[in-house]
């Protein structure tokens, strides 16, 4: 009876230790570095834009989609016509007062020719 009890707590021991670092395997493959479209790092090449309400400002991207630009950072790029990559945080829990496009915190950028 001892014997099979202590059998048993050996294989739920195991079991836990797997199912830990199968966990661990599944979430660092899943977006290793922060990168995508669901809150993560973003790269995007396009141009800048003046929105339609008042200091706000798009990035239209190559693809054709629109990126409203938040973040310290932004307001060195928030000139008209500008040419940028950039990096950024899709940012999923804002309110936008421009409502034109998908809000990105720009963490960091390079003006292109």
């Amino acid at each position: 009876m001892y014997k099979k009890k202590l059998l048993l707590l050996i294989v739920r021991i195991i079991f836990l230790v797997l199912l830990v670092n199968f966990s661990s395997l599944v979430l660092s493959c899943v977006n290793p570095l922060g990168f995508g479209d669901k809150g993560g790092l973003i790269m995007v090449t396009g141009k800048v834009q003046a929105g339609v309400e008042s200091d706000c400002w798009i990035l239209i991207s190559n693809a054709g989609k629109s990126y409203e630009l938040y973040g310290e950072r932004s307001s060195e790029i928030k000139k008209e016509g500008i040419k940028v990559k950039v990096m950024g945080k899709i940012l999923t829990n804002t309110v936008s007062f421009c409502m034109q496009g998908t809000p990105l915190e720009v963490i960091s950028y390079q003006k292109l020719d």
